[in-house]
């Protein structure tokens, strides 16, 4: 997911910011002991998800999608480099 959130929006502080969110999000279904989540992480949340959805409408807008599978495929191909 970190090679394809990276290929979709070509910085690797995306990945790294992901990778963040993921830890808390693993924390509180898991059980695991947490802390409250900040008001900067949660800012975080939302802007790396709105960046995300305006990448993915524009990608459909531009017809960069044949299908699914080479969608991806081809995000993981040009992020993972990157990680």
């Amino acid at each position: 997911m970190r090679g394809r959130l990276t290929g979709l929006l070509g910085d690797r502080s995306h990945a790294d910011q992901y990778e963040r969110l993921f830890d808390i999000r693993s924390a509180f279904l898991h059980g695991r002991a947490m802390t409250d989540i900040s008001t900067q992480e949660q800012v975080m949340a939302r802007s790396l998800a709105r960046q995300v959805v305006e990448a993915l409408i524009l990608a459909t807008q531009s017809g960069q999608i044949s299908s699914r599978e080479d969608f991806l495929d081809s995000l993981l191909d040009k992020g993972a480099p990157l990680i």
